[in-house]
């Protein structure tokens, strides 16, 4: 859906990369288990998750970082998508910046601030110089 939304605005379409998957996974559980939703899970800066995943370069790199969470029919992949095109926060500009290059997304299903069946959605965009 990334890319649907990315051809629309005629960007470029992103490819899958594995230290951002690992990346975009680490996230969810961070939130969860301090019960939070934030860009400071367990109050480390977003740039931990992604060295932490791997996606590190000595000659530069960029990155960015959307995160959503929703139960029932608001914790979908549309309705996570539809947030972020439609956001006026940012994470519109992140999910379709024609500097990225890369992109990983996580999910974890649960329990969430109290609300059972959540699903949260960690999506990790960026590039290297590598």
């Amino acid at each position: 859906m990334h890319n649907y939304a990315r051809a629309k605005a005629r960007r470029a379409a992103l490819r899958a990369s594995s230290p951002l998957q690992k990346s975009s996974d680490l996230k969810p559980p961070a939130c969860s288990a301090v019960n939070a939703f934030s860009h400071y899970a367990c109050g480390r800066k977003p740039v931990y998750y992604f060295d932490k995943g791997g996606y590190t370069c000595r000659a530069g790199r960029g990155y960015g970082e959307n995160i959503y969470w929703g139960t029932g029919s608001l914790g979908s992949v549309r309705a996570a998508m539809k947030w972020w095109v439609n956001s006026t926060e940012g994470h519109r500009t992140t999910l379709l910046n024609s500097t990225y290059k890369d992109v990983g997304f996580g999910l974890r299903k649960g329990t969430f601030l109290g609300h059972r069946g959540a699903q949260v959605w960690t999506g990790h965009f960026g590039y290297r110089k590598c």
